[in-house]
């Protein structure tokens, strides 16, 4: 009985002892900011070079796996097949 009074005395004081915020919120400051990762300066000088971005040749994706595939099935292990004497095997004593 005891207990019970105890569970119930604790889930009545402990909302009481919770801590609420004094004051109003602020968000804090963004340690970094997002960019488009762009960095553009303008300059009269000269002697510092121009850099221009090289892209990426494109894949064909379609090719290079219809290669792999052509690849894997003149493998070895996809020509050889498994168990063929026991099919003969079967095929003799069902005569």
């Amino acid at each position: 009985m005891k207990l019970r009074f105890l569970g119930i005395g604790l889930l009545l004081v402990v909302p009481a002892l919770a801590q609420e915020p004094r004051g109003v919120i602020q968000p804090q400051e963004t340690i970094s900011k997002a960019s488009n990762g762009m960095t553009v300066m303008i300059s009269d000088d000269p002697s510092i070079p121009t850099i221009y971005p090289n892209p990426l040749p494109s894949l064909p994706l379609g090719e290079i796996a219809r290669k792999v595939r052509a690849v894997h099935m003149t493998a070895p292990k996809a020509v050889k097949i498994a168990n063929d004497e026991t099919v003969e095997a079967k095929e003799k004593d069902g005569q």
